[in-house]
């Protein structure tokens, strides 16, 4: 079965939060009050706690958003390389499969997630 894809508006939208809305007023507050120094130290926990909770669901659903027209499983590669998960998708119902795709440069897992027809956000 084919789905069809349709690139829908963020659905952050709601109170005027984007995903470019919630990066521009993080990015200006480092800019403000952080050193270049102090922003090379930051780790991934002390950037995650720069966002509040409802920041986060924005970032997590908001970044990829597009409709489908029947039930889907939607698959995404992570590299095996990369040091740590997107902060989104533990805990998004994606599940790692035991599949894989390689290409000259890396090997990727496969995690995969059933959507119900109608629109799917991802981080």
């Amino acid at each position: 079965m084919v789905a069809f894809l349709l690139i829908g508006k963020p659905l952050g939208a709601q109170e005027n939060q984007t995903v470019y809305n919630v990066m521009d007023q993080v990015i200006t507050h480092l800019y403000q009050t952080k050193s270049p120094q102090d922003l090379m130290k930051l780790d991934i926990g002390q950037v995650i706690g720069l966002f509040s909770k409802k920041k986060l669901t924005i970032l997590s659903t908001c970044h990829w958003v597009f409709d489908v027209n029947v039930p889907v499983t939607v698959s995404m590669m992570v590299s095996k390389d990369q040091k740590s998960l997107p902060f989104w998708i533990p805990g998004s119902g994606f599940i790692k499969t035991t599949m894989t795709v390689k290409n000259s440069q890396t090997t990727y897992d496969i995690w995969q997630k059933q959507f119900a027809k109608g629109r799917v956000g991802l981080g």
